[in-house]
Order: structure tokens, then sequence, then C-alpha cells
């Protein structure tokens, strides 16, 4: 293949992603609520371990709520989103089904992306082609 395809996928936030995060706290959520039935700690250590517990669980799902949806273009020369203009893409994680990249813009700061295949099915494999035509650190 001499160029990427030109394409339009969505990023948006992922249940996938959610449901991993929520298993995720989960599986620190249980540790420390055996300590707590195991430990005679004072009631100020375990009211902090549990605020502190329920404090981050709260923090993911808010941040897992509030990820912005966006559309990754690629129009044969750059990469662009309705905000960044003319970008460097990396692809940091590649799970075949699921993509993290990084979208690096001349000036101002780095965006991470989360690319789903569940979000546009049909043009997956093309936004995989142009995600991976350049190689590593290459815009395609």
């Amino acid at each position: 293949m001499r160029s990427a395809p030109s394409v339009v996928y969505p990023v948006l936030r992922s249940r996938r992603v959610g449901l991993l995060m929520a298993a995720l706290w989960c599986l620190g959520a249980l540790p420390v609520s055996a300590w707590l039935s195991q430990v005679a700690a004072p009631a100020g250590v375990g009211f902090a371990v549990v605020a502190w517990t329920l404090l981050t669980g709260g923090w993911c799902a808010w941040r897992w709520w509030h990820t912005p949806s966006d559309r990754l273009v690629w129009d044969g020369q750059s990469w662009n989103t309705d905000t960044v203009f003319d970008a460097r893409l990396a692809l940091t994680i590649d799970l075949q089904s699921l993509m993290v990249l990084r979208l690096s813009p001349v000036t101002g700061r780095t965006h991470w992306l989360l690319a789903d295949r569940s979000a546009r099915p049909a043009d997956w494999h093309m936004l995989r082609c142009a995600v991976t035509a350049a190689g590593p650190g290459r815009a395609a």
C-alpha cells in the first residue's frame, strides 16, 4: 500500500474501558475491605481509607463519563480532529479491537484518544491501515 486511505472515525467514550476501570477499582477495593474487616484500625484511619477508596472510584467514574467525543480525520496528508489540526499520531497500545492513540500537535498539549472498533465497525480496517501505514512515530 503506497498511501493510507482517507478516513473519518469517531473516538468516543468506550463502554469496555469503563468496565475495565470499574473492575480494576473493585480489585483494589476488595483488599481494602478485607483489611478493614481483619485489622482493628483506629476509627480515623478506617474512615480515611474508606473515603480515599470511594474518592478514587468517584474520580475514575467522573473521568470516564467526561471523556471527550471527537472525530479523528486522516485526509491523506495529516491527522486532524475537531479541535487539533496537522498533528502527529502515534499508536501506543494496539489490542486489535481497541487502540490507544497519542495525538501530538505542533503546538499545544498532547491528546490521548481511544479508538474502539464498536464505534464504527465498517471503517475499522481503514482506520487501522491509516494508523499503521507510516510506521511508529510518524503521521501516516
